[in-house]
């Protein structure tokens, strides 16, 4: 089979041209005006083959080898345009924001609409204001300068392209084994940046280092904000702008599995479907839902690529099996030693990775907040997710003096054997060890070294069980009695640290809590639902056919 399929996908609008966007060449621009004729330019270049083949080795349909390719465009979801942190959007972008006809400006931001530029402050790449008369107020002399978030106007429709290769045996009608070796590869995937970070250690000025090495609380009065405004690649050019998030094609993925499935149709009264699969999946990002959580946003928007690593939904080993046996019966005593049968799910699923988000000591200096890294030494096993999560041992305020010995000396000699910015870090920030293994703030103005998602959870594992009585009263009434265990054998299941799809905020180290697993994956996700990961329920069904 071979197909081409083309795909147009036309560009956000809104009705009265109320859309926005940020420009890095021209400013902040509004869609339907000055010749902008929308916030992005239109793609148009969508084209997506297929093809695959399906043979049958000896003739006999009993073993069939198959293959296929495919590429499929991903359509973005328009709220991933105006919901970063869901406040920041097109939609928020001065010119598309309502202007408050009594010119009140009182207080209020971007993303709320409430705060007005001066209305000759502020150009769209030539005479004239775009905003009118009414001022919107980012002045930073008065107050903090503004949060934005744009669109690339080169934005290009990311895609998907799959491909597959199996080999199905039959070894009687009934019994049928398949394994194959299935692959993607996300390309131009949607990501979110910070195109005006500050350089790295801006915030450490002078005179914040020699706090922190005056005092005990030196570190504690933090980076200084005006510096690393300062230091914003566009300060010269947009005083009144702080973070200038822009949405780009700056993401990529890949995953690779060997996928085997053993399927029985009622193979002496059994019925079953076994599956295993060994894969790896490599992302930046976990989901592009995901902008405003943090771990969305990359810890060095300069360098995006270094986010490169094992996606977050990255399970290296899953294995289900699901099946139903008729128990062999016979007539007599009212049906009682017939219609009896067994039924499971069995799911044994490896552990998946979570990392470092530090979001509140800004120990890099950029003032972004989001996701600095810390530094790793050790085994990655030894941090491990546990119940209580990994021992914090808190800074001393004293550089000479650290409340680890090991954190001490490993930081020292980072520090090249006398105390410097890694043992200024470690003093106000803390650390945490286990085992030969510890991780420290990384040095006053610098990135942490350790890659994202290096850290692993505990897996999962659940079995549950049913046992049912099947009643049959002529041709047409039937009845049937279940007993249902989900997780039968009560085994405790722990969240990921970051908690599923809400987060669970335990994968911050400046929060004194690390790598805990302080919930059941149900409670974690907002999500109490039988089976889900709780412990044992038992419920008892009727059900009547008729």
């Amino acid at each position: 089979n071979f197909g081409l399929r083309y795909e147009g996908n036309t560009v956000i609008k809104e009705d009265h041209n109320l859309l926005g966007n940020f420009d890095p060449s021209q400013g902040l621009i509004q869609a339907g005006v000055h010749g902008v004729n929308g916030p992005y330019n239109p793609d148009r270049k969508d084209f997506a083959p297929r093809l695959g083949f399906a043979w049958d080795i000896g003739g006999n349909g009993r073993t069939v080898l198959r293959a296929g390719f495919g590429m499929m465009y991903e359509t973005l979801n328009w709220e991933s345009f105006l919901a970063l942190n869901n406040s920041l959007g097109l939609a928020t972008v001065p010119t598309g924001a309502p202007i408050d006809s009594n010119n009140d400006t009182s207080g209020g931001n971007i993303a709320t609409a409430l705060q007005f530029f001066p209305g000759g402050q502020l150009h769209w790449n030539g005479p004239g204001s775009v905003f009118g008369i009414n001022p919107v107020n980012c002045d930073p002399s008065t107050g903090a300068p503004c949060t934005v978030m744009g669109v690339d106007r080169n934005l290009k429709t990311p895609y998907v392209s799959t491909w597959a290769l199996n080999i199905e045996h039959s070894f009687t009608p009934n019994l049928v084994l398949e394994v194959g070796y299935v692959g993607n590869h996300g390309s131009r995937l949607a990501g979110i940046r910070d195109i005006n970070q500050p350089t790295t250690g801006a915030g450490w000025t002078p005179a914040q280092i020699a706090a922190c090495i005056a005092g005990p609380s030196g570190c504690a009065g933090g980076t200084d904000p005006g510096a690393e405004q300062a230091a914003r690649p566009f300060n010269t050019k947009f005083p009144y702008l702080a973070q200038i998030f822009q949405m780009g094609n700056i993401y990529r993925s890949n995953y690779d599995a060997l996928q085997a499935t053993l399927t029985s149709r009622n193979y002496h009264g059994l019925s079953m479907v076994a599956g295993y699969t060994y894969g790896h999946a490599l992302d930046q990002v976990g989901a592009n839902w995901d902008f405003g959580a943090g771990s969305g946003l990359p810890t060095d928007s300069t360098h995006t690529n270094r986010e490169y690593a094992s996606s977050d939904f990255d399970i290296r080993h899953r294995l289900t099996l699901s099946l139903t046996y008729l128990i062999p019966g016979k007539d007599g005593y009212g049906q009682l030693l017939k219609g009896w049968q067994l039924n499971s799910i069995v799911t044994l699923s490896g552990a998946q990775p979570f990392g470092v988000m530090d979001a509140s000591t800004d120990v890099s200096g950029t003032g972004e907040l989001i996701s600095d890294r810390w530094d790793f030494f050790g085994n990655p096993k030894d941090f491990k997710s546990t119940p209580v999560g990994i021992p914090f041992f808190p800074g001393s305020g004293d550089p000479a003096n650290p409340s680890n010995a090991a954190c001490g000396a490993k930081a020292l000699a980072l520090d090249g054997g006398t105390v410097g910015n890694t043992s200024y870090a470690l003093a106000a920030f803390g650390c945490y060890a286990n085992g030969k293994s510890i991780l420290i703030p990384p040095a006053l103005g610098t990135f942490g070294t350790m890659g994202r998602n290096i850290f692993r959870d505990t897996g999962f594992r659940n079995v549950d069980f049913s046992l049912a009585k099947n009643f049959k009263a002529g041709d047409h009434f039937a009845a049937q009695f279940r007993v249902e265990f989900f997780n039968i054998f009560n085994h405790p299941n722990f969240a990921n640290p970051f908690g599923g799809q809400n987060g669970w905020a335990h994968n911050d180290p400046s929060s004194g809590s690390f790598a805990c697993s302080c919930a059941t994956p149900d409670v974690a996700a907002s999500n109490p639902i039988i089976g889900s990961g709780g412990s044992r329920a038992i419920q008892l069904g009727l059900k009547l056919t008729f």
